[in-house]
């Protein structure tokens, strides 16, 4: 098993596929929103562990209404 430590994650759920391959986030901020591709890193406890350029600590990410 792993541990990461000061990492940025988000809930599984948030994942999206993208249609050129990978996956994405979307990030969402004063009634806008935008689709975010990011590298995926350790998961754990339905969340997953990402990095990817104009992320930041804070962010609100979309995640699908259950």
């Amino acid at each position: 098993s792993e541990r990461a430590k000061d990492v940025l994650s988000v809930p599984i759920e948030a994942l999206l596929a993208l249609r050129e391959g990978g996956f994405g986030v979307e990030a969402v901020a004063g009634g806008t929103s935008r689709i975010v591709p990011v590298e995926l890193g350790t998961y754990g406890g339905g969340r997953v562990e990402i990095t990817g350029s104009g992320l930041r600590e804070g962010m609100k990410v979309g995640v699908p209404a259950s």
